[in-house]
């Protein structure tokens, strides 16, 4: 947990966590009350709904979410700035952010047309995590997925989001690489695919892995 932290430290680079989230495998729907989650969908405000959903999970105690637990115990991060849920946080974000480290996981998307463009996304989490970056604009992107992200649903799920990376978020992406983390000293055989991308106004445009 927290890989993208832990290198930072050991580079010795200085920085600021600016928020973390992660439901822990605690999804909001097997937790909350009918009524709980008819509130979150009419209520318009973003704030508001962000605060109802974050007081389900705090008076949720059937399940510990081991990677909020684990993360706030490592990490330098206020337990207000850890968020649950993806779906619900852009808005919330009022700080500057370098880089974006994120992952979501492999969802099929409902493209209308050929080109597979940022609308086709919505309802997925990387939609959410799209909007993110569409929002706040950070300088640098990393994002990290299983490997099978590549063959997923034919390719056509990582060819979606790379076409909304570069051509609707305006990052430069180079090709993304699968890379094995015990070739960089971690005792584990770990396979994922990682995608970078920079924004197109800093004129980066070359990358090796």
């Amino acid at each position: 947990i927290g890989a993208f932290e832990q290198a930072l430290e050991i580079l010795d680079l200085p920085h600021e966590i600016v928020f973390a989230c992660d439901n822990g495998g605690i999804l909001l729907e097997d937790i909350a009350k009918k009524e709980e989650l008819e509130k979150i969908e009419q209520t318009t405000d973003p704030k508001e709904k962000l605060n109802i959903v974050k007081n389900i999970y705090l008076k949720h105690k059937r399940k510990t979410n081991f990677v909020k637990q684990s993360y706030l115990a490592n990490y330098d991060l206020p337990v207000e700035n850890f968020y649950h849920d993806v779906r619900f946080l852009g808005s919330h974000i009022n700080k500057e952010i370098d880089i974006f480290v994120g992952g979501s996981p492999c969802q099929s998307f409902s493209v209308a047309g050929a080109r597979g463009g940022f609308e086709d996304t919505r309802g997925t989490l990387f939609f959410d995590v799209a909007e993110i970056i569409k929002k706040h604009k950070p300088k640098a992107i990393f994002l990290e997925n299983v490997k099978g992200l590549r063959s997923h649903d034919k390719g056509k799920t990582l060819e979606t989001i790379l076409n909304v990376l570069r051509n609707d978020l305006g990052y430069f992406v180079p090709e993304p690489q699968i890379i094995n983390a015990k070739n960089f000293g971690v005792p584990q055989n770990r396979e994922r695919i990682y995608i970078v991308g920079f924004r197109q106004d800093l004129n980066i445009s070359s990358f090796e892995y």
